[in-house]
């Protein structure tokens, strides 16, 4: 799988490093013939995105074979006039999945054995926590959660938006948690289970554009790996 976050498109008029970085996300993952492409929040810089963005990142999605998964985050969600609340991406791209449920969406991709879990930022808010309350991990096949929020130091209750406690991350059973929110790749923990932050598809590393390969192995486990754009 190629996981990428905070994709930020749409943040000026013009194209940016943004858009560049994201047309370079989908060349890599043309290239490396990945099985499914996850955006963990922040596909859009702004809930008030133009129309003429919005059909050049269904352009860029058409391009995609495999099955796209997004989440929508707290840069892309707050208003009446969020693009998933005005377009059917799934109607226009059908093989783009949003998971956009209030209260959390599971997504079973039979063809690939895999089961995705999200809670959409429809109030970034203290309260909102991600990773709270999670359904059980699937039977059968790979299961991967999809946050968008802050992982803080402690237990102690955070005044931060949407934020995702240790003891959260402590009592997940799934297989690989793909986290969106910070600006900078960071692989938060390894043990029990993978937690990686993709950072900005544009400056995901240093100034580096990248995202976050992974890979699924009966064999080998969950290995993600810090992937350069261009």
């Amino acid at each position: 799988m190629l996981h990428a976050s905070d994709c930020h498109l749409g943040a000026s008029p013009r194209p940016t490093a943004n858009e560049a970085a994201f047309v370079a996300l989908v060349d890599l993952a043309m290239g490396e013939d990945v099985d499914a492409v996850l955006v963990s929040g922040d596909l859009f810089d702004t809930p008030r995105v133009h129309g003429e963005m919005l059909d050049w990142t269904i352009d860029q999605l058409h391009r995609l074979a495999c099955p796209v998964v997004v989440l929508p985050g707290n840069h892309d969600w707050f208003e009446d006039q969020s693009p998933f609340r005005t377009v059917d991406f799934e109607q226009r791209c059908r093989h783009v999945h949003v998971l956009d449920e209030r209260g959390g969406e599971l997504l079973e991709l039979c063809e690939l054995g895999v089961t995705f879990y999200g809670r959409a930022v429809h109030d970034h808010e203290p309260w909102f926590r991600p990773l709270a309350d999670l359904p059980p991990r699937p039977v059968s096949g790979w299961g991967v959660l999809m946050g968008h929020g802050l992982v803080v130091d402690s237990d102690h209750p955070s005044t931060r938006g949407s934020p995702i406690y240790p003891r959260d991350l402590a009592c997940i059973d799934w297989d690989y948690v793909a986290l969106g929110h910070w600006s900078r790749y960071w692989h938060v923990q390894s043990e029990p289970v993978p937690v990686v932050y993709a950072g900005n598809t544009a400056c995901s590393q240093g100034e580096r554009p990248g995202c976050v390969m992974v890979e699924l192995s009966p064999d080998r486990g969950v290995t993600p790996t810090w992937t350069p754009l261009g």
